[in-house]
């Protein structure tokens, strides 16, 4: 409805019923539990905020507790303005005592430290925990959903297309890690505006409702024309609605014109112009203070302008009083005004000449400086940004000076994109060389916790153009020990040349610096596949690092990346029970983190299953004490990889689907590679769907030519797709994956994906019936036949004994009394571990192999005794062939050691086949099918075809017999 009132017109919420109806849903479904997102989008004076406070009033009706943050259209507005605001306001109402309550007190301080002032924001480790910004949002988050549950909340976030990008981010942290409370978050933007990445991500998710205001139709126009304190003859609604293309704003700027008498032929045609109508009739005097209050922002404070004017605050009242009743401003909270709408503001700005406006932000950021003297954190973007707009050289000074203690301030309280625009602006200022290394420092640091890789090495290479002019070796170090390996080849290589450069000059460097660079160095000569040059280095770091905690820290992770291959499982676990002694010393649980997973880790690498859960268990306690998402999805991951190793597959399933939403919203970039790996590992035991979506994305997605010549960490790119591909049939996709990654000896492998990749390879190459690799990869991997193939370190599943692919290699090569030693062993080593399904697959191998090998009776008898585990643990694949197997031995082709596609090269053979015509009908060159016959010729000991077609009919008489 439109309300009158007050000599002036009120916009109603007139065509809008089904809009709020939608949000009357919304808040059903919120008030029933389940958290909900709104995103109301449109033009500039559609009607958003008005939604929104039609939403509030439905929500205070039925007890909701309501909450507003506005973002500043300003960019000098500080981090997380929006929802400063928010906590601001909720702990004024009893949301101290909520946040003390759950213990999130402090991580709520480094979001809104006005809210709490009793924290102080150093007390949590921002330079030493990466995932800081993930857990102080995760506090947020908690928070929210903890006051909700009493009776109920909104929260409105207005204007979120001028929101700087961690409010974003927060917002969808909130979505996310609220699933089940009585929240309802309302977000309202700018149609044109809200092309940004978080908030496409938001609209994509679930429980997010999205509201667009269009244009009011004529009707609704009549209805806002009805409703004006004075009849207007002229302003029919058809000609309304024309001229203001139902924009509900524009119509009541009309309203007000035609009110204040102004003539038809000069009516406004744009909502600038009919907001200088009303300006123009205001006084001198409140036009001024409009001005200077239009610079400072929509929202402002009285008493600043006051002192801008250099006028007592009692001699500006009138002016104020003049502009509310002209519908210009409104008071809000804390004593300030805001004007009605951003559009009022922006018309009082764009109307200021170039010579006004920068005189009025040099008034203004002078004004600021002194008002808000000793308390000017909250300030510094917006001092930035004015100095910045002021038109002269020693402003451009004062704007870098301003934007780089904005840029700490932002980073201070975790908002990254923030701080590399405003160091970026630091940038523009004359900056002497130690100034400019500082702010480039800085920048990279900022950019790489924006994940702006790129970008990051970028600027760091300046800073080190920089520190070499200088000839200044502790600079260049100080500024590579900034960014760490990203398994990106040429960001990694170009690292490690930096790091390099700084090594050969570490006389020049304090004994700390000195040791953090061997430690960085080590680090990144594994990722380049340096590896004798890493172990070097790790031990001279851990040298090096005696005496220095946060040095011996970095130190035993190089060094435990350096020992991450197979052969150095007893190294790794004195490399665990040491960082647990220096997290006691430390008291970091941070470390004891660490410390617990490399244990556990070398526990999976021995098969010790057993002691893996009993070290869950310490680092359970360890995770909860320190709480975040990243250690959480940590244990998550450990959990269900040693679900998946006992068979517990619909436990393992779920254990990986919650790590993954664990820390999927925050965009962890190993969420989704570390819970496909486990479940294609289950699928590979319980049966892999063809038409699954991640099958199909590996038929159309992935490298489609050669690998850059054994970049390490590119293999997985090829492998894991392959791999699946093979399991899932489609083996023309497959060996193209496959073949792509080149020969096997130039295949340069991470030592902590050492057994993984030996072992995926000969499953694949054994699907391929590509001989000469399983020989090749079996080579590899012999050494390791007492271990298990997992990874490493950060275990994501865990793939049996490696026995198990030795034998399957055995047995594709022909050679069956191997294979049968192999399969053997590899039953015993998973029997030992409680690895069930791996029990049941070697089983499976072992029982196909004897039948080839012609012990039917040991075949039949081995099937029949693995049918019940396979059916226990839901292994249908491995169901099928072992039931196979009991009902049928011969199907498994007692064929002397031949592989299965030669048994289809003898088949055709015995049909009197040409080597070109068996090449035809199997899809293969002719050279194969060629190379197929001598392999069947030396196997058989026969010399002649005819010798390969008589034995093959009496296998083939013997099978139907059997049959």
């Amino acid at each position: 409805m439109a309300v009158k009132g007050g000599g002036r017109v009120v916009v109603g919420l007139v065509g809008r019923h089904a809009e709020s109806a939608v949000l009357a849903g919304c808040l059903d479904a919120a008030a029933a539990g389940t958290a909900q997102l709104v995103v109301c989008d449109g033009e500039p004076g559609i009607g958003k905020t008005r939604m929104a406070e039609e939403l509030t009033a439905m929500a205070q009706t039925r007890g909701f507790v309501t909450v507003w943050g506005r973002a500043s259209e300003s960019e000098g507005a500080p981090p997380c303005w929006p929802w400063r605001q928010v906590l601001r306001s909720l702990s004024q109402s009893g949301g101290a005592k909520v946040a003390a309550a759950i213990g999130v007190t402090k991580e709520l301080a480094v979001v809104a430290p006005e809210a709490f002032p009793e924290e102080v924001a150093d007390r949590i480790d921002l330079e030493g925990q990466p995932e800081s910004r993930f857990r102080v949002f995760d506090a947020v988050a908690r928070f929210l959903a903890e006051f909700a549950a009493d009776c109920g909340l909104v929260v409105v976030l207005d204007d979120l297309h001028h929101a700087d990008v961690a409010s974003l981010v927060l917002l969808r942290h909130v979505v996310a890690g609220v699933g089940s409370a009585p929240l309802l978050v309302f977000a309202t933007g700018r149609s044109t505006e809200l092309g940004t990445q978080p908030l496409l991500d938001l609209l994509c998710r679930p429980r997010t409702t999205r509201v667009s205001l269009g244009a009011l139709d004529r009707d609704a126009v009549a209805v806002l024309l009805t409703s004006s304190d004075q009849p207007i003859p002229w302003a029919t609604p058809d000609h309304v609605h024309t001229l203001t293309g139902g924009n509900p704003f524009f119509v009541g700027e009309l309203a007000r014109a035609a009110r204040i008498g102004q003539a038809r032929d000069a009516i406004p045609d744009t909502v600038r112009a009919a907001i200088r109508l009303r300006t123009d009739r205001l006084s001198a005097d409140c036009r001024h203070q409009l001005r200077v209050a239009a610079v400072l922002g929509r929202t402002f404070s009285p008493a600043v302008v006051a002192a801008a004017l250099e006028r007592p605050v009692t001699s500006c009242l009138g002016g104020w009083d003049e502009a509310a009743a002209a519908g210009l401003v409104m008071p809000v909270d804390d004593g300030c005004l805001s004007f009605r709408h951003a559009l009022v503001r922006d018309a009082i700005v764009a109307d200021l000449s170039a010579v006004e406006r920068s005189a009025l932000h040099r008034t203004v950021a002078v004004t600021l400086e002194t008002y808000y003297r000793g308390a000017l954190a909250p300030r510094l973007s917006d001092l930035a940004q004015h100095w910045a707009l002021v038109a002269d050289q020693d402003a451009r000074e004062q704007a870098s000076r301003w934007a780089r203690m904005a840029g700490d301030e932002a980073m201070l309280r975790l908002s990254y994109e923030e701080a590399v625009r405003l160091y970026r602006q630091a940038l523009r200022g004359e900056l002497d060389d130690a100034a400019q290394f500082a702010v480039l420092t800085a920048l990279t640091r900022a950019l790489r916790q924006a994940t702006d890789l790129a970008e990051a090495f970028r600027t760091c290479g300046q800073a080190v153009a920089l520190a070499r002019s200088a000839a200044r070796p502790d600079l260049l170090a100080e500024a590579a020990l900034v960014l760490e390996p990203t398994a990106v080849e040429l960001l990694d290589t170009t690292l490690h040349g930096w790091l390099t450069e700084a090594a050969e000059q570490l006389d020049r460097c304090a004994p700390q610096v000195r040791a953090q660079v061997l430690a960085h160095l080590a680090l990144s000569s594994v990722y380049v596949n340096e590896s004798e040059k890493a172990s070097s280095l790790s031990e001279r770091a851990l040298v090096a690092a005696t005496g220095y905690a946060d040095a011996t820290t970095a130190a035993l992770r190089a060094r435990h990346m350096v020992c991450s291959g197979a052969a150095d499982i007893d190294e790794r676990e004195r490399l665990a029970d040491q960082m647990l002694v220096l997290a006691d010393q430390m008291d970091s649980s941070a470390n004891r983190i660490l410390g617990y997973s490399w244990r556990i880790d070398a526990r999976f690498a021995r098969g010790d299953l057993r002691g893996v859960a009993a070290d869950l268990e310490n680092l359970d306690w360890w995770v909860r004490a320190a709480g975040g998402p990243t250690a959480r999805w940590h244990l998550l991951r450990y959990r269900a990889a040693l679900a998946q190793a006992r068979g517990e597959f619909p436990r393992a399933r779920s254990l990986a689907d919650e790590a993954f939403q664990t820390v999927e919203p925050l965009g962890h970039p190993a969420a989704f590679p570390v819970r496909m790996a486990l479940l294609v590992t289950v699928d590979h035991h319980c049966g892999t769907d063809r038409e699954a979506p991640h099958v199909q994305a590996c038929r159309t997605t992935g490298p489609g030519t050669a690998a850059t010549p054994g970049h390490a960490y590119r293999i997985m790119d090829y492998l894991c797709p392959a791999m699946v591909l093979a399991e899932a049939g489609y083996l023309d996709e497959a060996a193209a994956k496959f073949h792509a990654l080149g020969p096997i000896p130039t295949w340069r492998v991470p030592p902590f994906h050492q057994l993984i990749m030996y072992a995926f390879g000969i499953m694949v190459a054994v699907r391929l019936d590509d001989r000469d690799a399983v020989n090749e990869l079996r080579t590899l991997l012999e050494p390791f036949r007492a271990g298990h193939v997992v990874s490493g370190t950060s275990v994501e599943h865990y793939c049996g004994p490696v026995a198990l692919y030795l034998g399957l290699a055995a047995a594709q090569l022909g050679e069956l009394d191997r294979a049968v030693d192999d399969l053997t062993e590899a039953e015993g080593a998973a029997h030992t571990a409680g690895a069930v399904a791996h029990v049941v697959e070697a089983r499976t191998g072992l029982a196909t192999v004897l039948a080839r090998r012609g012990d039917i009776t040991g075949a039949q008898a081995l099937a029949t005794r693995t049918i019940r585990d396979a059916d226990a643990l839901g292994m249908a694949p491995w169901r099928s062939k072992l039931a196979q197997l009991a009902q049928n031995p011969a199907s498994a082709h007692p064929l002397r050691g031949l592989t299965a596609r030669e048994y289809e090269v003898a088949v055709a053979v015995g049909r009197g086949l040409t080597n070109r015509e068996i090449a035809a009908e199997l899809h293969v060159a002719e050279r194969t099918a060629q190379n197929h016959v001598q392999h069947i010729l030396t196997k058989l000991g026969f010399t002649t075809r005819s010798q390969i077609a008589t034995w093959i009919t009496e296998i083939t008489t013997r099978t139907d017999s059997s049959s």
